[in-house]
């Protein structure tokens, strides 16, 4: 009997599917149950360096969906917009138990994977170390220290080969990256939509990319 890999075990294209996307923002469970889904990808991608880069990511995705259990709010844009109203927008994006840090510093991260599985797909022979440092260089690195930066540059060293990445990801590469590209769409809609939004209440620059 096959070993049962990561992308159908982790089933990341069907609970990225269930992410709506709505008036008030994106369904706040069905988003963090995703995050913290997609989020293991670092387990293959970096093995045992993977707690040094994964920590934060789900830590602030714990706290939007404990945040979501309390205030009874169906999004993390809803339960931002009261924190804003109610506080000091500085303050907030400094506390890391606010759903405004937790949601800005989740969507850099997310973008992180986003680049690694888009540079994947798109650069065929590429490494799996340059395709997520690519991921990293246009996501969380402008916003990291000299030191924060160095630390990540030698988790990424940790990257496995390109061909053991995709034998642990599924059968072959032809599905794996078939896979990535159906999902990339629907990812890019969510992060983009909090991306949207975070810049419409200045919680994130204006000119912050990739959007």
């Amino acid at each position: 009997m096959s070993e049962t890999k990561w992308i159908e075990k982790s089933d990341i294209v069907a609970l990225c599917k269930k992410v709506c996307i709505t008036e008030k923002g994106v369904t706040g469970e069905e988003f963090c149950e995703m995050s913290f889904t997609l989020i293991t990808v670092f387990d293959l991608v970096l093995g045992n360096a993977a707690g040094i880069v994964k920590g934060d990511m789900l830590g602030n995705t714990k706290t939007l969906q404990d945040n979501l259990k309390k205030s009874g709010k169906a999004t993390p844009q809803e339960m931002i917009s009261d924190e804003i109203t109610n506080g000091d927008l500085n303050k907030l994006i400094k506390d890391a138990k606010t759903s405004t840090c937790a949601l800005l510093w989740l969507s850099r991260a997310l973008w992180f994977i986003y680049g690694l599985l888009e540079h994947l797909c798109n650069n065929p022979t590429a490494s799996v170390k340059d395709c997520a440092q690519a991921g990293y260089d246009q996501s969380l690195r402008p916003h990291h220290n000299f030191v924060v930066r160095n630390s990540v540059s030698l988790c990424l060293k940790a990257a496995p080969e390109r061909s053991k990445l995709i034998d642990l990801l599924g059968p072959d590469e032809p599905t794996v990256l078939n896979h990535f590209k159906d999902l990339l769409p629907h990812l890019k809609a969510i992060f983009g939509n909090n991306q949207t939004f975070l810049k419409e209440f200045k919680v994130m620059p204006k000119d912050e990319k990739p959007i």
